[in-house]
């Protein structure tokens, strides 16, 4: 993705239960103060977002896969090409979407990290 825009072509690997160690310490959260508190959830919040995002993309990409093997050798398959070209342009808005979302969780965790540590 040069430039932040285009399409986010590789498959990003995520396991469903991602998150343990928040759940697992959620309910230590009293333990910090109110304001590092609601950054740890804001990260959090940001983080599964992000994952989730990557997760949809990964979708995408398996329809493209999948609509291009339908297409086969034929071009003549007209439903098939405007399936290929629906999920190209999906992809093509998705993958800024998707950088943005992934930035904004490093910088909310960044963020929550200093709190924390202060």
């Amino acid at each position: 993705m040069a430039g932040g825009q285009g399409v986010f072509q590789a498959v990003f690997p995520v396991r469903s239960d991602y998150f343990t160690l928040f759940a697992r310490n959620a309910d230590k959260l009293g333990l910090v103060d109110e304001e590092t508190a609601t950054l740890i959830i804001q990260a959090y919040i940001e983080l599964k977002g992000s994952l989730d995002s990557f997760i949809y993309n990964n979708q995408l990409l398996d329809q493209h896969q999948q609509a291009r093997l339908r297409m086969g050798t034929s071009l003549q398959n007209q439903g098939a090409k405007e399936h290929l070209e629906s999920v190209n342009h999906q992809l093509e808005h998705y993958g800024p979407l998707l950088i943005q979302n992934y930035d904004q969780a490093v910088e909310s965790v960044g963020v929550a990290l200093k709190h924390l540590k202060a």
